[in-house]
């Protein structure tokens, strides 16, 4: 969706090569939805401000929540499993998840700045489990405030070290 109100409920996308559903610029309500074996996120943000809640995102290429470009998500009640990235947040953007389990993941939270345009993001996680290779990856600036502990990030370049090839 781009610049619309929406309302996005009961759905399922499989094997998509692309993200499942991509909101710029716009606001909504996101429930009870899964994304099984994509190749890139399950739920991509720009610019949005949305309400996610009840989601599973399991064998995904890339991220099950991306948030970007200054958006403003709450989520509750997200699963992710087998994928690259727990969920992100990056460009000024907040992230609040509350209830949330990482399984075999990569990394369980990320949060950087990949726009020069945009400041550094962050991630607020109450109820939080992560089974991850490496819990989080929080760029210099960014912070994860995880379980009432927070994290400033130390790591540089982390959008470069992410996706090397560009």
């Amino acid at each position: 969706t781009v610049r619309s109100s929406f309302e996005l409920s009961d759905s399922s996308f499989e094997h998509a090569l692309s993200d499942c559903f991509d909101s710029d610029f716009s606001d909504g309500v996101i429930e009870r939805v899964s994304c099984n074996a994509c190749s890139n996120d399950c739920l991509d943000f720009s610019g949005s401000k949305v309400s996610v809640q009840n989601v599973l995102g399991e064998n995904l290429g890339d991220k099950a929540i991306s948030v970007g470009e200054k958006s403003t998500v709450k989520a509750h009640n997200i699963q992710v499993k087998n994928s690259t990235i727990g969920v992100a947040s990056k460009d000024q953007s907040l992230l609040e998840v509350d209830e949330i389990l990482i399984e075999n993941c990569t990394y369980g939270f990320v949060s950087y700045q990949k726009k020069s345009e945009f400041g550094p993001a962050s991630i607020q996680a109450t109820n939080a489990r992560v089974h991850a290779t490496k819990s989080h990856f929080i760029e210099k600036g960014s912070e994860l405030r995880l379980n009432g502990k927070t994290i400033l990030g130390t790591e540089k370049n982390v959008y470069n070290a992410l996706y090397p090839e560009g």
